[in-house]
């Protein structure tokens, strides 16, 4: 029989020093759709196997591996079997790996760097970043903080980034579709009509939807909706009330805040915020 338990985030932390966020929990076969992140994701699975798409193929993860995934990318994430996995997390400011690069290289400024493969089996840098993920999530000082991080991210970096340093490969977007997606980044709490992003797309309502979902790997209104998660878990993060950030990302309520913040995030907006007992607790 075919289940659809989601996923179920045990705890949410911010350690103090700003541009992280460490998640652990446990996903069920059904976990999450088609979403994408600000940050850099970093995830190691502990037990069971992910299969996810990513840049337009299909991996799989199996226990022990680390996932890799860059800001921006569209993805989905569910398990191989019938069964449960376990995952820790970290999601990154793109300055942390832009740093790391530039260690590596040996200069004052670096590239995002570039992982080709999006899952990597590498027991050193799986250790590390455990040893990190664990140390923050108990009290940590700053010098451990930077010390864990600097070590995990500049190995990471070293042995899987493309050249060790590269540059992105450019993208090559739409002028259209680029406006369109800025346009939606800076009026994300309007309630855009379809005919607005066709004038400013400067093409047809229909062939708009179409090459947009063909560039980004959203349709235009769940590239919004991510938007507006997005924004939202910035806001929570600096101590926004639930409500507040709700009304000010352009939801139509707390209701439907929750609602779409659960199913991509894997959380509700205030356990979050740590404004809820830990899964599983109360």
């Amino acid at each position: 029989m075919t289940t659809t338990r989601a996923c179920e985030i045990k705890r949410v932390w911010r350690p103090p020093g700003g541009g992280l966020e460490l998640h652990r929990g446990v996903a069920g076969p059904t976990a999450w759709p088609r979403h994408s992140h600000e940050d850099f994701q970093i995830g190691v699975l502990l037990g069971g196997a992910a299969r996810f798409g990513y840049r337009g193929s299909g991996h799989v993860a199996p226990p022990g591996s680390l996932s890799l995934l860059e800001p921006g990318e569209v993805h989905t994430g569910h398990a191989v079997e019938e069964a449960d996995w376990t995952f820790r997390t970290a999601y990154l400011a793109p300055a942390l790996l832009q740093n790391a690069a530039a260690v590596v290289a040996g200069r004052g400024e670096g590239h995002l760097p570039y992982f080709p493969q999006p899952v990597v089996v590498d027991a050193a840098v799986v250790g590390l970043f455990l040893e990190l993920h664990a140390a923050l999530e108990g009290p940590a000082s700053g010098l451990e903080r930077d010390t864990f991080l600097l070590c995990t991210l500049t190995l990471l970096v070293r042995r899987h980034a493309e050249s060790g340093t590269a540059p992105r490969p450019a993208r090559r977007e739409r002028a259209a579709v680029r406006r369109v997606r800025e346009y939606l980044e800076e009026n994300y709490a309007e309630n855009v009509s379809l005919d607005r992003l066709s004038a400013v797309a400067r093409l047809s309502s229909f062939h708009l939807v179409r090459v947009f979902a063909a560039e980004v790997g959203l349709p235009p209104h769940a590239y919004q909706t991510q938007v507006r998660v997005n924004r939202a878990r910035r806001l929570l993060s600096g101590g926004t009330s639930v409500v507040e950030a709700a009304l000010a990302t352009g939801f139509a309520d707390q209701s439907h805040l929750t609602r779409l913040f659960k199913r991509l995030v894997g959380v509700t907006p205030g356990r979050f915020a740590g404004r809820g007992p830990p899964a599983g607790e109360g």
